[in-house]
């Protein structure tokens, strides 16, 4: 909360949580060096931190790393699991956030929902096991096309070596 305030972003999380689904207004509150995120609901403040699911803490936290990414002081991301918290939908969202940034980032995930041509190329999709990481690309003898349904062909088992 205090880096989003310091750099006067809280009406940007605020967009941005809502472009998430997150239906809300924010306000700070607290005093100097020690102010604080809140919601607003009517006539009421309730503190971020203290009423947040886990999947909105997650958006916070990914939010402060958006920061950083955004003003280039990160060239590399890693994010595992990035989406454990997120719906398909919201997992879509973060990757076309990330693509737009210069910063190479690797996210990794169980969600096969999101292997689609219109986040990414599908160079830019790798598999992993306990024995190798293999681009997608190697793992089947079709030749990948902006037209292919990326997941669709996964679950039918077109990237089995």
């Amino acid at each position: 909360s205090q880096e989003i305030i310091r750099a006067n972003k809280l009406p940007d999380f605020e967009q941005f949580l809502n472009e998430a689904g997150i239906d809300c207004k924010l306000k700070v509150s607290g005093i100097k060096n020690d102010e604080f995120i809140e919601f607003e609901f009517n006539s009421k403040s309730i503190e971020f931190s203290v009423v947040a699911s886990t999947g909105t803490m997650s958006l916070g936290i990914f939010y402060y790393w958006w920061l950083k990414l955004e003003s280039g002081k990160l060239q590399f991301a890693y994010i595992d699991e990035f989406d454990a918290y997120y719906h398909f939908s919201l997992s879509k969202l973060i990757v076309k956030k990330l693509s737009t940034v210069d910063c190479q980032c690797i996210l990794t995930t169980h969600n096969t929902g999101i292997m689609s041509n219109e986040l990414l190329r599908p160079d830019c999709y790798f598999e992993i096991n306990a024995q190798k990481i293999s681009p997608l690309y190697q793992l089947s003898d079709r030749e990948l096309r902006k037209a292919h349904n990326l997941e669709k062909m996964y679950r039918a088992g077109a990237f089995d070596e």
